[in-house]
This record gives structure tokens, C-alpha cells and sequence, in this order.
């Protein structure tokens, strides 16, 4: 079960021994002084946002976290995370596990980390970097740029005009791209469709 936690939230306060989790409850307070911050624990964790600009942190656990309206920063933290960035140009940080990010409107980077990662852009111009381990990555619409990282990836470039670099390791990476002029940058041992306007094979480490 996920523990929700809705709007703008500060982490629970210590009075002598004993926390008050009432403080990690409500205080949805938009558009106050109240620093735009959520904070999970250690277990599955549910935080949304407000319309404005959030900071959402959701430490251990298997978290979701929505950011909502405003260009907001969400961190999954340790575990399997999902992570939805929402309206406004949102930096989205999957860490350790094997996450899901998925950008939406605006302007939007989505940064992987260690894991077998999903990464999804929206409409604007995105920059999405898998990281470590096998992962998958779709630039959606607007001029994207993808970095797949270590590991076997599969990148997908969507419409527009994108940019696209996989290899640096002796992996085989897939690519397709879209719509659009689409450059892409591969090594040797990389598959690349005939979608792709321009190819260039990079030097890679030997056997």
C-alpha cells in the first residue's frame, strides 16, 4: 500500500520520541510560504504536487510521484519508481530500480539512472538519458535528444528533429527514429533503422 500525500508537505517533526504524523498528512497550502516540498520514507510512497513548483523526494521504496502543474523536480530515490512530470518543464531523477518516467508538455529532462529504466518525453524539446542498464527510451513529439547509455537499449525517436547517441560499449543498441530529421550516433555493434536521416558510427572499446 501507498502512503499519499497530496499538495505542499513538510516531513514529520520529532517531539521527544514520538513523530506526528499528522504533519505529514495535509497542510496543502498552494501558493503560500510554505516551501513547495515533499518528502517520502522509506516505503511505497504516493506524492502529487501542486500547480506551482515542487521539489518531491520519495527516498527507499517502490514510490509514485506526480509533479502536476509548474516546473517541478521529482527523485525516486532507491527501489522501482514511477514518475510523472505533468505541465510545466520538469527535471525527472529515477535513481537505483528499475523506473518509469514519463515527461508531458513542456520542456523536460529525464535522467534514468542505475537500472533497466522507461523513459517517455511529451511534446517539447526533451533530453532523456537511460543511463546504466537496458532500458528504453521514447523522445515523443519536439526536437529530443536521447542518450541511451551503458547497457542494451531500445530508443525510439518520435516526431521531430532529434538527436540520438547509443554505443560506448560493446552492447548492440536498437534505434528507430521518426517524422522529422533525426541524427543519430552509434557504434559498430548497434542496429539503426532506415527511418534515420544520418548515421554516425562511433569508435568503441575492443572485445
Amino acid at each position: 500500500m501507498h502512503a499519499k500525500k497530496i499538495g505542499r508537505r513538510m516531513r514529520g517533526l520529532a517531539v521527544g520520541a514520538a513523530l506526528m504524523p499528522a504533519l505529514l498528512v495535509a497542510l496543502a497550502i498552494p501558493g503560500s510560504a510554505l516551501a513547495a516540498s515533499l518528502v517520502g520514507t522509506d516505503g511505497p510512497d504516493h506524492l502529487v504536487g501542486t500547480a506551482d513548483p515542487d521539489t518531491i523526494e520519495g527516498l527507499a521504496g517502490e514510490d509514485i510521484l506526480e509533479g502536476l502543474g509548474g516546473s517541478d523536480t521529482l527523485d525516486g530515490g532507491a527501489d522501482a519508481d514511477l514518475l510523472y512530470g505533468g505541465g510545466g518543464s520538469d527535471l525527472l531523477l529515477g535513481g537505483a530500480g528499475d523506473d518509469g518516467l514519463r515527461g508531458g508538455p513542456g520542456w523536460d529532462r529525464l535522467r534514468g539512472g542505475d537500472g533497466n529504466d522507461r523513459l517517455a518525453g511529451g511534446r517539447g524539446n526533451d533530453r532523456l538519458g537511460g543511463g546504466a542498464g537496458n532500458d528504453v527510451l521514447y523522445g515523443g513529439g519536439g526536437g529530443d535528444v536521447l542518450v541511451g547509455g551503458a547497457g542494451r537499449d531500445l530508443v525510439y525517436g518520435g516526431r521531430g528533429n532529434d538527436v540520438i547517441r547509443v554505443g560506448g560499449d560493446s552492447t548492440a543498441d536498437a534505434v528507430r527514429c521518426g517524422p522529422g530529421w533525426d541524427v543519430v550516433f552509434a557504434g559498430r555493434h548497434d542496429v539503426v533503422g532506415r527511418s534515420c536521416e544520418r548515421v554516425i558510427r562511433t569508435l568503441e572499446p575492443a572485445d
